[in-house]
């Protein structure tokens, strides 16, 4: 029944944004919710349509902010991680259970690195939206709530300083993680579906510049660009009385971003390794793992 009455929720929702919402930013999201409600088998050749094989399970997830719990309805996840190792980030596109008549937005579940320095992503985010240091930053996801899931924390590194005793835990290259969940208002598209030369490079300039401005204004460094960070947000904006469709660039994935300090005090690494993508990272810094960076 509660599996029922979760699936007549999605589909009530979906329903109520198609007739009543406006269809223009919102038709991409629809897409996504409806893409999770099934499973479907995998096909070699990506020109066929996937046989859906029956119905996916459906999640009600709850959201610990600071102001109460809030819980959002979602099916598959939207994107999950590649590797085994990792902070294990799934992402939905969800429905608040209480606005069941939309919008669509955008949750993101992980197991953020629980080191000393590091503040959770939606924090980031806060002061990213907030009016302090010369307004908000543009080109950057809205914070709507987020907290940790209760004391799910990892126990990997506290199983290595047992096998390892009388050896500074601070040597120990596993990384404490505790489970995160993130909800943001925007529900993006990958930037492979760009159109044209030229609306990429407009889409990447929207990034460049949210990143100056994130500096400029918040002394905030994201530390962590990369392809997946990176998205397209279609937005709608009345010319001449008509509505149009507006991409611009969001620069997101905020979790790993550091603020500004001095060059002269001793600011300690927060994290065994680097942070950043491999692919994009550059090679002295690849090279000289220990050499910090100013």
């Amino acid at each position: 029944m509660t599996r029922l009455f979760l699936f007549l929720c999605l589909w009530l929702s979906l329903w109520a944004q198609n007739v009543l919402g406006s269809i223009l930013a919102i038709d991409y999201g629809a897409d996504f919710i409806k893409a999770s409600l099934f499973i479907k088998a995998s096909v070699k050749d990506k020109a066929k349509t996937p046989v859906i094989i029956g119905p996916a399970p459906l999640w009600r997830l709850t959201v610990y902010d600071s102001t109460g719990p809030r819980e959002f309805l979602v099916g598959l996840p939207h994107t999950t991680a590649g590797t085994l190792a990792g902070r294990g980030t799934r992402t939905y596109v969800a429905i608040d259970v209480s606005q069941k008549n939309g919008p669509f937005v955008y949750l993101k579940d992980a197991w953020r690195v629980d080191h000393e320095g590091i503040e959770q992503e939606g924090k980031i985010l806060a002061v990213l939206n907030d009016n302090s240091g010369g307004g908000p930053v543009s080109s950057v996801p809205t914070l709507l709530c987020h907290g940790d899931v209760g004391a799910q924390v990892t126990l990997s590194q506290e199983e290595w300083n047992l096998q390892h005793p009388g050896v500074d835990p601070k040597d120990c290259r596993l990384k404490a993680h505790r489970h995160y969940r993130l909800v943001v208002k925007e529900v993006c598209l990958p930037m492979r579906d760009f159109k044209s030369s030229h609306d990429l490079i407009m889409l990447l300039l929207d990034c460049i510049e949210a990143h100056g401005q994130a500096y400029a204004r918040k002394r905030l460094l994201h530390r962590d660009v990369s392809a997946g960070n990176v998205l397209i947000l279609p937005k709608e904006e009345v010319v001449d009385g008509v509505i149009k469709l507006k991409r611009v660039g969001i620069l997101a994935d905020w979790e790993l971003a550091k603020r500004e300090v001095d060059p002269r005090t001793d600011d300690a690494p927060r994290q065994p390794d680097r942070t950043g993508t491999w692919q994009f990272t550059s090679a002295m810094a690849l090279a000289n793992p220990s050499k910090r960076i100013v």
